[in-house]
């Protein structure tokens, strides 16, 4: 599971940095809290999701909780694009909306396999989880 979602952050990875680089980024998508610049410009939460994203071998170390909720900001941001757009996610073909729909599924074989696993045994850091219904 920790490898497939890796994985499937590559996509989005590439998307934002793609968008942000169509936007002409002075400090080369590079997120940095103490830079005024960064924490006014319109694309702060895309670029500090980014730059946690940006290496990919120490994502291996991460959470796979916190793997699995940038999966979830991942999908949002995506999802915002294509809304834009005005494509119908269900139906439509383009490489994003398939990415969604492939992220989904994704997230719901998550929360079937370690859903029940967090509930019983939270993670021990302070990062909140989704409470499970």
């Amino acid at each position: 599971m920790r490898r497939r979602l890796i994985e499937a952050l590559t996509y989005p990875r590439l998307f934002v940095l793609k968008d942000i680089g169509l936007k002409d980024c002075p400090h080369d998508s590079v997120f940095d809290p103490a830079w005024d610049r960064c924490r006014n410009c319109g694309l702060g939460q895309e670029c500090h999701w980014l730059s946690s994203m940006n290496d990919f071998s120490e994502l291996s170390n991460k959470p796979i909780h916190t793997l699995h909720a940038s999966l979830l900001y991942a999908i949002r941001l995506v999802e915002t694009h294509v809304e834009n757009l005005q494509h119908d996610i269900s139906y439509c073909d383009c490489e994003p909306c398939n990415w969604i729909r492939d992220a989904q599924r994704l997230s719901r074989a998550f929360d079937r396999q370690y859903a029940w696993d967090f509930r019983l045994n939270p993670p021990h850091d302070d990062t909140p989880t989704r409470t499970i219904s």
